[in-house]
């Protein structure tokens, strides 16, 4: 579930996980794309709400 892939950047590595699960709990979902060596855009989706309150 947890996994660091870098020693020599400061952090737990639950972050993109606690994101995604709170993602998936609004109903929306996550995309990544990426490039060896370039790096890494995520991208977050979420249900528009067809009745939004002021």
């Amino acid at each position: 579930m947890f996994q660091r892939f870098h020693d020599h950047v400061e952090g737990a590595g639950i972050g993109l996980y606690m994101i995604q699960h709170m993602v998936h709990n609004a109903g929306g979902n996550m995309e990544v794309q990426s490039q060896l060596g370039v790096g890494s855009t995520f991208s977050v989706y979420l249900p528009r709400d067809p009745n939004p309150t002021a």
